[in-house]
């Protein structure tokens, strides 16, 4: 019966160290995901949105320093207009007079990976990150 006893015992300290092994592995894991997650939020509305009419710079707005849904109109000097909405972390065009429409369906951006463009009235809106000195394109 000794032997029994010993082997139990073994078995019961192996059990212990794997069962705290274990959990160890999966605090890491859950703080791991954790820290994705709140960098990933931390990150998400540190945009300026830079406006370009007839390539020329006319104004840049922080979308981080935005706290109410704010409408911008801009006329070319055909009379085409843009009508601008700009919330939040995210801007977009949500009227045009030009025929295509192709502005209005791009629907809100919210990161710098593709710009609002409108061709017939020379608009460009591109997003680059706030503080940040990296090339404008993305790399894969």
């Amino acid at each position: 019966m000794s032997d029994k006893t010993s082997s139990s015992k073994r078995n019961s300290k192996e059990y212990r160290k794997a069962l705290i092994l274990i959990c160890f592995v999966m605090v890491l894991c859950a703080l791991s995901v954790f820290l994705i997650v709140f960098r990933r939020n931390q990150d998400k509305n540190s945009y300026a949105a830079y406006i370009y009419s007839d390539g020329e710079l006319q104004t840049t707005i922080d979308l981080s320093q935005i706290t109410e849904t704010q409408d911008i109109t801009f006329y070319d000097e055909t009379g085409g207009y843009n009508i601008i909405r700009v919330s939040y972390g995210k801007i977009e065009v949500i009227e045009a007079n030009c025929p295509d429409k192709v502005c209005v369906h791009m629907g809100a951006i919210h990161s710098s990976a593709v710009p609002i463009v409108c061709l017939p009235h020379k608009l460009v809106i591109v997003l680059k990150e706030n503080g940040i000195k990296a090339p404008d394109t993305i790399t894969y």
